[in-house]
């Protein structure tokens, strides 16, 4: 007899890293800022929320550790905040002269997504807090972005 099946549901939301896609806004952010290029953009007012590629293993790791069964629990930061707000971030630790093209790029009404996440059940049942603000999981990343 082997008991029960133990499982979790998993939201991962948002995550970026070392190892990111040269597709993701991340590291088109990153390889344009490096160049002195302008990045061209929607308007970036929807909420979002990065969450770092250690951390986000961190967390899935304390799901599987400590999670409640049958439970289903969002693996992101506890940082949402305008899509805005991290591209500037992002441009103050790399090089603040460039310009950012906000609004340069259209983008219909309705295919704006808001990622509000809430990580609150992740706390309370495994504890999880993130390592690293997303300024430390961009300074971390950036060197592996050419």
């Amino acid at each position: 007899d082997i008991g029960y099946f133990y499982y979790c549901g998993l939201r991962i939301f948002s995550v970026y890293g070392k190892y990111d896609g040269d597709d993701t806004l991340i590291s088109y952010l990153i390889r344009t800022i490096k160049q002195n290029q302008k990045p061209l953009l929607t308007s970036c007012d929807n909420i979002w929320n990065f969450h770092y590629v250690k951390d986000a293993a961190r967390a899935i790791y304390l799901v599987a550790k400590k999670g409640t069964h049958k439970s289903t629990y969002n693996i992101a930061s506890n940082d949402n905040r305008k899509l805005r707000y991290y591209v500037e971030e992002l441009r103050s630790i790399i090089n603040t002269k460039v310009e950012i093209g906000f609004g340069e790029i259209s983008c219909e009404t309705s295919q704006i997504l808001n990622l509000n996440v809430d990580t609150n059940k992740l706390f309370e049942d495994t504890g999880f807090l993130p390592d690293f603000s997303f300024r430390k999981g961009i300074e971390e990343m950036i060197g592996s972005i050419q």
